[in-house]
């Protein structure tokens, strides 16, 4: 957000907290995947909060302010893993969507098994 003339988009995976976004109130492209059972960067206290501060940015309508981990369970399943589901915000800036996976698990992917996630983050950038 404090280079968006270099930096057109970002993929963040499990993420812990970072600089405020609207604090620069400048929109970025961004994705994130997230484990629902992330102890050391928990989803309620930084995932969602760091999603709808991009959303924000990004101008997104939906889902509403009071997203949590239930309008994740509403969403569908990604179409590979039976243990994810993926959101999209809808009414973002043109060129600036929000898009986030969850999957059930801890803060780290277990690298020993096959992943949707390389896939779904190449889908993301390769729309700009």
């Amino acid at each position: 957000c404090t280079a968006p003339d270099v930096v057109r988009g970002v993929a963040v995976h499990s993420g812990c907290p970072m600089t405020p976004v609207a604090q620069h109130n400048t929109p970025v492209a961004y994705f994130m995947t997230h484990g629902t059972a992330d102890t050391l960067c928990p989803l309620q206290n930084v995932g969602i909060p760091k999603i709808k501060d991009f959303a924000k940015v990004n101008g997104c309508t939906m889902p509403d302010p009071s997203l949590d981990a239930t309008a994740f369970q509403a969403a569908l399943p990604h179409p590979t893993s039976v243990n994810s589901a993926c959101l999209d915000f809808a009414g973002c800036k043109p060129g600036y969507p929000v898009r986030s996976c969850l999957f059930v698990g801890p803060h780290e992917w277990n690298p020993g098994r096959p992943t949707w996630v390389p896939a779904e983050v190449w889908t993301f950038f390769k729309q700009f």
